[in-house]
């Protein structure tokens, strides 16, 4: 008798949750990955308005989950090129790392052929503490501070330590690709 009680209880609860999430005036219920997209969505937003841009970086919002950052190095190797960095929030944002992919050809040994990035926050284990400005300044940072020691371009790397003008010729080559490629692009 208990059971029957039990039971019908569960059948009307179910059937009292069916009709709600059918309906305009009853709880809407989202299932976990809608949750959690939901949720990325939310804290995308909040991450975006905390940006700090310096004037070297501009961000182009496609989506909740998705951006581009356009950084502009003004001295140094990769000087007065845009450089795109499409940017890709996962689903379950911020508790995975964002995927970062430069679109931009570019000879560094911190960014691979493919474009991926060594970036200190993605490599050493993303957390959900972590804003997307050290994300940002760490892409800012390579400009500035290329690392040989770290590679993932392991032939950019080991020119820039023992055969600067090779790596130099290369990276005029790359920025050459990287202007044409802008100007293919304007012209659109």
């Amino acid at each position: 008798m208990a059971d029957d009680l039990f039971s019908g209880r569960r059948a009307r609860r179910t059937k009292q949750e069916a009709t709600a999430s059918e309906t305009t005036d009853g709880p809407i219920l989202l299932s976990q990955a809608e949750r959690e997209k939901h949720f990325a969505m939310l804290s995308s937003e909040r991450h975006l308005a905390d940006l700090q841009t310096p004037s070297t970086v501009k961000l182009i919002k496609d989506t909740d989950l998705h951006f581009q950052w356009v950084i502009t190095p003004v001295d140094g190797y990769w000087k007065d090129v845009d450089y795109v960095f499409d940017v890709t929030l996962p689903n379950n944002f911020p508790y995975s790392s964002p995927i970062v992919v430069c679109k931009t050809p570019i000879w560094h040994p911190n960014i691979d052929l493919d474009g991926k990035p060594c970036v200190s926050v993605l490599q050493k284990g993303w957390k959900p503490t972590h804003a997307l400005n050290y994300l940002m300044f760490g892409l800012v940072f390579l400009f500035d501070h290329p690392n040989p020691e770290d590679p993932l371009n392991l032939q950019a790397a080991e020119e820039m330590r023992k055969s600067m003008d090779t790596f130099l010729k290369n990276v005029v080559i790359y920025t050459q690709k990287a202007k044409a490629m802008a100007a293919a692009q304007e012209k659109e």
